[in-house]
């Protein structure tokens, strides 16, 4: 959402533009424990270390239930490609 960094160019051969920004939180010794996934117009997605997004947790605050997610390179006719995220229930 930055317009200061949305203006750096990017070589669409090596990264797809996406719609969302990732915030990362590491534990102890540096070890990442997940992440934070920020759209537009949605709420925040919580993901865990291992790339599974977070759908529910217990009381205690732990994840009880996560999706698989994989990404797929999208385009219409005439516009550059978009990295799209797609969900799949465990």
């Amino acid at each position: 959402g930055d317009p200061e960094v949305s203006r750096r160019y990017v070589d669409p051969v090596i990264d797809v533009p996406k719609d969302w920004r990732d915030d990362y939180h590491y534990g102890p010794g540096n070890t990442l424990i997940g992440w934070t996934r920020t759209l537009p117009d949605r709420t925040p997605q919580e993901f865990s270390a291992d790339g599974r997004l977070i759908v529910r947790r217990n009381d205690r605050g732990e994840p009880s239930e996560w999706s698989h997610v994989h990404y797929q390179a999208t385009s219409s006719f005439g516009q550059p490609a978009k990295l799209m995220q797609v969900e799949t229930k465990e």
